[in-house]
């Protein structure tokens, strides 16, 4: 019964956010920013939506109320990909490979690849991992601070955590954004860690060790398809895409794209700039 009204609850903040995100963005013309015979996906794009990019994601009970002018696919299946060979000139997803397994991973990466054009370029952003460890080897609480500060209102944690996140341990705000699953204050963790074995690990292992630990045997399931299951930093990023086929795979930052239609602020690079890896690449041949 709790997880159904935490549908519910989950269901009415969607509404309402989406409800305020639309009241207060000003309609501006961004027509500088796009080239006028490129073609350009939002993968995972959720309620993202603009009249200039192809909107690609997958209806479900977490994304449930999707722009009407979107393509419909599942990135954990072996569908079709939608995209002809070379007919994209441009890809952006951002916060969507951390809900993914791996291979669904390199499987996207290699569709990419694919339908990308000659010279188009593929930007992804996510958690970076990495800095995420490392604000907890230097005990940095304050790197989470927008984490804890939004999380110790009961509005907003009674429907996620037990209590509020303002006493949880750096350690345990680290799980929560790595491997939501594994994080024990939330209400209905499925594979709970306790302080004292993460504390444990944190010590005994090497910052990919602890990451592999931390994730491994962790599956996609579509009910709980929002929570994070895979770390990725700007190396194994870079890994997976060089496998893909990917040339020039390159470090990027906060609205530093070198496509255009990826600068526009109000649609991209938002989520969270501080915790976030920015990695470009280009198709070359």
């Amino acid at each position: 019964m709790k997880a159904f009204w935490n549908k519910i609850n989950r269901f009415i903040s969607r509404k309402l956010m989406v409800f305020v995100e639309k009241s207060l963005k000003e309609k501006t013309d961004d027509s500088i920013y796009f080239e006028p015979d490129k073609k350009y996906v939002n993968i995972g794009s959720g309620k993202t939506y603009h009249d200039r990019w192809i909107n690609l994601d997958y209806s479900s009970d977490w994304y449930n109320d999707l722009p009407k002018n979107f393509v419909e696919y599942d990135l954990t299946s072996n569908a079709k990909w939608p995209f002809k060979q070379g007919s994209i000139d441009a890809f952006y997803t951002s916060h969507v490979i951390e809900h993914l397994e791996e291979t669904h991973v390199l499987r996207l990466f290699e569709n990419v690849y694919r339908s990308l054009s000659v010279g188009g370029r593929f930007r992804i952003t996510c958690p970076d991992a990495s800095a995420l460890y490392d604000a907890c080897q230097r005990n940095d609480r304050s790197f989470f601070a927008d984490q804890v500060l939004y999380y110790s209102k009961e509005e907003n944690f009674k429907h996620q955590y037990n209590s509020s996140l303002e006493h949880a341990s750096i350690l345990d705000l680290l799980v929560d954004v790595v491997a939501t699953q594994r994080c024990r204050l939330r209400l209905d963790p499925k594979y709970s860690l306790s302080q004292s074995e993460l504390e444990a690990k944190f010590k005994e292992l090497s910052k990919y060790e602890f990451l592999d630990w931390l994730t491994g045997g962790i599956k996609f399931e579509g009910s709980r398809a929002g929570e994070h299951i895979c770390w990725w930093d700007f190396d194994k990023i870079s890994r997976y895409l060089s496998k893909a086929g990917f040339q020039n795979i390159y470090q990027s930052a906060y609205l530093q794209s070198l496509e255009g239609a990826m600068r526009v602020p109000k649609y991209f690079d938002s989520r969270h700039p501080h915790k976030s890896v920015y990695i470009e690449c280009q198709k070359l041949n």
